[in-house]
């Protein structure tokens, strides 16, 4: 079958033009594409694993570096000293590095809000209370320092207000150690 001398592809002899017939699969290229397949979903599963594990490793490290550079700033020193008098009953006589920091805190939070802190008190057996006396106020607040500064301030100064608003007055203390409450004597 020549035409003009060239020879037809899509025509041989003895041969039709149909796709080729498919070849059947024997049950062992079978077991051996399934294995295939299994093989690629578990390192697709170990690839998100080990993925997951890598970033979990670098949020760790960053964790940690924030972490050390706060304890290194802490090391340095206070960042607010206090200075008003601070005032230990405990039988230690040892004021921390926390309380000292946390009364300064205070301080500038008071001063903020037009209040001037006169003296901090360290009460005998309680590890995280201060009482705070304000100057030209004849009662005290009680402060936790597991709080931020701010936060027992801004709650002890409502207080404040609050009492005045409605006429009455604290004879002894103003606690405002727990959240968004008040309590006084």
């Amino acid at each position: 079958m020549r035409r003009g001398g060239k020879r037809e592809d899509s025509v041989r002899l003895g041969r039709t033009i149909v796709a080729q017939r498919e070849r059947a699969e024997s049950e062992s290229e079978r077991l051996k594409e399934r294995k295939k397949q299994k093989c690629r979903k578990m390192l697709t599963g170990t690839g998100v694993v080990c993925l997951f594990l890598i970033l979990g490793a670098l949020m760790l490290i960053t964790w940690k570096e924030v972490v050390m550079r706060e304890q290194e700033e802490v090391a340095k020193g206070n960042e607010y000293p206090p200075t008003v008098e601070i005032v230990d009953e405990s039988a230690a006589r040892k004021i921390t590095a926390r309380v000292k920091d946390f009364v300064g805190k205070a301080e500038r939070d008071f001063a903020a809000l037009g209040y001037k802190v006169e003296k901090a008190i360290v009460p005998a057996d309680k590890t995280r209370e201060v009482h705070v006396y304000l100057k030209d106020s004849a009662v005290y607040y009680k402060l936790n320092l597991d709080r931020g500064s701010a936060e027992s301030v801004e709650d002890a100064v409502r207080m404040l207000r609050y009492l005045e608003e409605k006429g009455q007055k604290a004879t002894a203390y103003i606690d405002v150690r727990v959240p968004r409450k008040g309590y006084y004597k």
